[in-house]
């Protein structure tokens, strides 16, 4: 009795590939909840940081988000970056604006050169009102990761509120002190 096998080789085939299959499956469902587990987490992921942009951005997210221009770049240009509280990218460009202004005033103005200027200035403001959604969008990124590793402890979005968002004041207390400095280096030329 001892020679002989219980099973014939046809059953103990069809266990083997069975146990196969239920390995395969086994496999597949722990691969399965792996992935859902990341997906969750990254959605989780991306509804706390998506929170945090818009506490940020405060007015107009959704315009700023879903738009591919802004008006408001294209009509205030620099200043609308500082309405923004963008205020690096809001100077350099009145700087940029200023030194491409300041030499038109020094040039003899023909048709040619007024429409050239003419040209690049509304050129410029499309630049702006193009670039403007996708600039804001990356700027505001930057600073709320800055945040978070600035100040882990303390809570982000009552900081993203309080530094994100807009201000008419600082605005235009920056574009008349920058139009003012404009106009004063411009007569000294």
């Amino acid at each position: 009795m001892s020679d002989k096998t219980f099973f014939d080789e046809e059953t103990v085939e069809k266990v083997r590939e069975h146990d196969k299959t239920a390995y395969a499956e086994s496999k597949r469902k722990e691969s399965f909840n792996k992935i859902n587990t990341v997906s969750q987490s990254y959605n989780e992921y991306n509804y706390a940081n998506e929170e945090l942009l818009k506490a940020f951005v405060d007015k107009n997210y959704l315009k700023i988000m879903k738009n591919k221009f802004n008006i408001w770049a294209f009509l205030f240009g620099p200043l609308y970056y500082l309405y923004r509280k963008m205020y690096i990218h809001g100077f350099l460009l009145t700087l940029f604006m200023s030194i491409v202004n300041s030499y038109f005033f020094n040039i003899e103005k023909t048709i040619v050169v007024c429409i050239g200027f003419l040209s690049f200035d509304i050129l410029l403001a499309v630049a702006m009102g193009i670039s403007f959604n996708r600039m804001y969008i990356g700027y505001c990124i930057n600073n709320i990761q800055r945040y978070k590793k600035e100040y882990p402890t303390l809570n982000t979005i009552d900081i993203c509120r309080k530094e994100g968002g807009t201000s008419v004041i600082l605005a235009l207390v920056f574009g008349f002190i920058i139009i003012g400095l404009v106009n004063f280096i411009m007569t000294l030329f």
